[in-house]
C-alpha cells in the first residue's frame, strides 16, 4: 500500500459526497472514517518503536462497532494497515474484499496531513473545502448542539479557519485542493481531474448505492444522508433572521480564509435580499 488516497477537509464540506463518488466510479475501498492519525496525534510518539492500540481507543473516537480488535505493530504505519484490513473486511461490501486502492476519509486528517505523509511519502491527499457559511452553519447545529449557539458558531468558526489553514499550506506536497461548489456544478468534470491527478483505476461495472452507503456510513451518521441523494445546490433563500446574522458574522471572521480559495464577499448581497424578504414575510 505505497500510495493510499486520503480525502480531509472541515466537517460538513462534502467529504462524504467526495468519498461516495469516487467509489461509485473507481477501484477504491468503501470504508468508515478511522480517525486513525487524529486519535493517535496527541496520545502516541510518532518515532518507530513498538506500541500497541486497542479497538476500543479507535471504536470510542470514529464510532464504529468493531468487535473486540487488538491492532499491534512495530510502527504506527504497520498498526494502520492492520486496522484497514479489518475494516475492509468488516465493512466493504462494494468490492467484496477484492484488493483495492485505499481511499481513507476523515475530515480532521486535515491536521494530521504531515504526518500521514511521513509514513506514506506517494498518498493523495484530496483537501476538499466549502463555502464557511454553509458548512459552518451546519457544523455549529450538528455538533456544537450542547452550547449555546453563540458559543457553538464561535467554536465551529475556530476549527474551520484551522482546517482550512490546513489546507490551504501549499508547502505540504501530494495535496490536491477540491471546492465543493465546483464539484456539485460539475461533478464529471471535478471527479475527472480527481481521477487523472491521483491516477485511478476505473470500475467495470458501478457498484449498487446502498451497498456504498452501507460500507462508508455508520448508524450515528444520519446526517450523512443527504450525500446519497441526488445532487442538488443549496437553497440560500430558505434562511431564518438568526441564520442571516450569523452569516454575516462567518464572513466578517473568515474572510481571509474564504479569499485563499477564491471566495468573494459579494455573496453579502444574498444576505441582505434575504433580510429584506425576512422583513417583508407575513408573520403567523
Amino acid at each position: 500500500m505505497e500510495s493510499p488516497v486520503f480525502i480531509v477537509g472541515p466537517p460538513r464540506s462534502g467529504t462524504t459526497l467526495l468519498q461516495r463518488l469516487l467509489v461509485e466510479e473507481f477501484r477504491l475501498s468503501a470504508i468508515p472514517e478511522t480517525h486513525f492519525y487524529s486519535l493517535l496525534q496527541d496520545k502516541l510518539s510518532y518515532e518507530n518503536h513498538l506500541f500497541t492500540i486497542t479497538a476500543d481507543q479507535v471504536r470510542s473516537n470514529a464510532g464504529i462497532e468493531l468487535s473486540q480488535l487488538i491492532l499491534t505493530g512495530s510502527t504506527r504505519r504497520e498498526v494502520f494497515e492492520n486496522y484497514l484490513d479489518e475494516l475492509i473486511s468488516l465493512y466493504d461490501r462494494v468490492n467484496r474484499k477484492e484488493n483495492t486502492q485505499i481511499l481513507e476519509k476523515t475530515p480532521g486528517h486535515a491536521f494530521c496531513i504531515s504526518e500521514i505523509l511521513k509514513d506514506y511519502p506517494k498518498a493523495r491527499i484530496i483537501a476538499l473545502i466549502r463555502d464557511p457559511r454553509e458548512s459552518i452553519l451546519s457544523a455549529s447545529s450538528l455538533f456544537y448542539s450542547h452550547l449555546t449557539k453563540t458559543a457553538a458558531l464561535e467554536n465551529s468558526i475556530d476549527y474551520w479557519k484551522k482546517c482550512a489553514n490546513s489546507c490551504a499550506d501549499q508547502s505540504k506536497k501530494n495535496l490536491y485542493l477540491v471546492r465543493y461548489e465546483d464539484l456539485v456544478h460539475d461533478p464529471e468534470e471535478a471527479i475527472s481531474q480527481i481521477a487523472s491527478w491521483a491516477s485511478l483505476s476505473a470500475r467495470i461495472e458501478k457498484p449498487q448505492l446502498s451497498d456504498i452507503k452501507i460500507s462508508i456510513t455508520t448508524a450515528v451518521e444520519s446526517w450523512k444522508n443527504q450525500s446519497f441523494k441526488s445532487i442538488t445546490k443549496t437553497n440560500m433563500r430558505t434562511l431564518s433572521f438568526r441564520q442571516i446574522v450569523h452569516c454575516y458574522y462567518i464572513d466578517y471572521t473568515t474572510i481571509n480564509e474564504r479569499m485563499l480559495f477564491g471566495y468573494r464577499r459579494a455573496w453579502i448581497l444574498e444576505i441582505l435580499y434575504q433580510f429584506l424578504s425576512w422583513l417583508k414575510a407575513p408573520r403567523h
